[in-house]
């Protein structure tokens, strides 16, 4: 009984237990934080599947357009055969990527 106790964290002096609290956030946080850069690298590798195939980087880093802006040249590109005509979901990944990185100033 003691042993379940002392692994339900009962037993813990107040520091240790502020500690594991501390390293448990710690970690949550980071992982957080992780999934959070996962999706924005997935914004930037989609755009270059699939928009590098036609136009270099220094290209689309010279407009700073709003998301209405941006919509319509998504638009205009998948009109021409852009790829990323067949995954609404890549669509709106590019979107936020561009409005994200290439928005207004």
């Amino acid at each position: 009984a003691a042993e379940s106790r002392v692994l339900e964290g009962q037993n813990l002096p107040m520091g240790r237990r502020s500690a594991l609290v501390m390293i448990l956030s710690f970690i949550v946080l980071t992982a957080l934080c992780l999934a959070r850069v996962a999706t924005a690298d997935d914004g930037e590798v989609v755009f270059n599947q699939n928009c590098q195939l036609c136009h270099t980087p220094e290209r689309v880093r010279a407009k700073h357009l709003t998301k209405e802006e941006w919509q319509q040249i998504l638009n205009k590109m998948i009109g021409f055969g852009c790829p990323i005509r067949t995954s609404k979901k890549n669509q709106q990944v590019v979107l936020e990527y561009l409005v994200r990185t290439q928005g207004p100033p």
